[in-house]
């Protein structure tokens, strides 16, 4: 009896000795962990800062507003241009060929 009690004592430590080093070690992760967050909101609050806030300048967000902006305001002048040629080539077409026949 007395060597299952000694046996139950060292397999106890060991299981305790065990326990310790998976506490530590997940200690270790712990903190790796919650060093990796602090870096990323401190990334996340710098694009923030940059997108929505602009950091010194106009925010991301506006500037992309005024390209798209732009962009259609261009998309709108060439359509006006192609319905112009739409409408003016058959018209340059006629009257050339019809100038050619006169002469």
């Amino acid at each position: 009896m007395d060597k299952d009690l000694e046996e139950f004592t060292e397999d106890l430590m060991l299981l305790i000795n065990a326990f310790i080093t998976d506490t530590t070690e997940l200690k270790e992760v712990l903190v790796r962990v919650e060093s990796q967050l602090e870096s990323l909101e401190e990334d996340v609050s710098y694009i923030n800062k940059v997108v929505r806030d602009g950091n010194g300048r106009q925010p991301l967000m506006t500037r992309i507003e005024l390209i798209e902006q732009k962009l259609d305001d261009q998309e709108k002048q060439r359509e006006k241009w192609w319905k112009v040629w739409v409408a003016a080539v058959p018209g340059l077409l006629a009257l050339i060929t019809t100038g050619t026949f006169i002469l």
